[in-house]
């Protein structure tokens, strides 16, 4: 599972990057063997003006279902990192559960008579 973790309007740390990647890893763990890639943006919206404006945007693509997107906004770039990892993970297992329960259409070839 390959991770690239982008920022804007800030630098990346070595705290929120490994934080990032904590949380990554334990909200994709049941389905780490699936996940092909994943690309977190982490943005301040509003710049040094403050307010709820953190924001983490999660896109993961997955073999065999494609792509699966999240983001969180929150005052706290760690919360919204939390929020967007726990929803992505259940976004990427509800996914692969569709993808398991759909059956396969039963082609049926018409018997001359």
């Amino acid at each position: 599972m390959k991770i690239a973790i982008h920022c804007r309007r800030f630098g990346l740390t070595a705290a929120l990057q490994e934080y990032t990647l904590h949380q990554l890893r334990g909200a994709l763990s049941h389905t780490r063997a699936k996940v092909r890639h994943v690309t977190v943006r982490l943005c301040d919206l509003n710049g040094p003006r403050g307010g709820t404006d953190k924001r983490c945007g999660i896109h993961v693509v997955v073999d065999g279902v494609g792509q699966v997107v999240t983001a969180s906004t929150d005052r706290d770039l760690y919360a919204a990192i939390s929020q967007a990892a726990r929803r992505i993970g259940r976004g990427v297992a509800r996914r692969l559960r569709q993808q398991r329960t759909v059956k396969p259409s039963s082609l049926h070839a018409a018997v001359p008579s």
